[in-house]
């Protein structure tokens, strides 16, 4: 037994392959039985018989398929049996399937034969979309953070006057930052109301 790998681009012909790990990021098209303990690869397998221990495959058409367990990105066959967990990420075809638990997210399957079955087009938006907006929103909650630091950080003290001339008409915009740098130090500001003078009334 031996580990094969087939380079991403290349395309590899077999009457029949046995190997401990096959690694298949091109093509490979097999006549007879393909038989490996674990498939792996981002390619395409054309095989008439797979038998496998483990796969984690990208694209299979295979005629007949016996595995342990694996994943497929996508399947399709004529029969497939998987005696533990058999996941097929995007799309399955097959005449008949037999799994111990079968994933699936899109299908067109004759007959199953399954003791759980669970649909990822069902489990996705409930579980994972929640979890992929946090993930995705997480940078931008952080660059606002950042944002709001720096811009308290560059707010330079507001310098008061040292003395105003008398009878020197107020400064409107110097009170206003004057007000604002307090109520920022938790001052609360409010305006005094003056007190009506009383109206002497002149005698004749």
């Amino acid at each position: 037994m031996k580990a094969i790998t087939i380079e991403k681009g290349k395309v590899a012909f077999y009457s029949s392959l046995s190997a401990d790990t096959l690694v298949v990021n091109g093509v490979l098209k097999v006549n007879g039985t393909l038989k490996v303990q674990r498939l792996l690869g981002r390619g395409i397998v054309d095989a008439r018989r797979l038998e496998a221990e483990s796969v984690d495959l990208r694209t299979g058409f295979i005629r007949e398929v016996e595995i342990g367990g694996g994943a497929f990105g996508e399947l399709y066959a004529t029969i497939c049996k998987a005696r533990g967990t058999l996941c097929v990420k995007n799309f399955v075809q097959a005449l008949e399937v037999s799994a111990k638990r079968l994933v699936v997210n899109r299908s067109n399957i004759g007959s199953c034969t399954a003791q759980e079955v669970v649909s990822l087009r069902r489990y996705l938006p409930n579980k994972l979309l929640s979890g992929l907006k946090r993930l995705l929103t997480a940078p931008f909650r952080r660059l606002a953070k950042l944002g709001r630091k720096k811009t308290a950080a560059k707010k330079q003290p507001v310098s008061f006057p040292q003395a105003v001339a008398p009878n020197s008409e107020p400064d409107n915009e110097l009170v206003s930052a004057i007000l604002e740098a307090l109520r920022e130090k938790g001052y609360t500001v409010s305006r005094i109301q003056k007190e009506a003078q009383p109206v002497q009334e002149l005698a004749a």
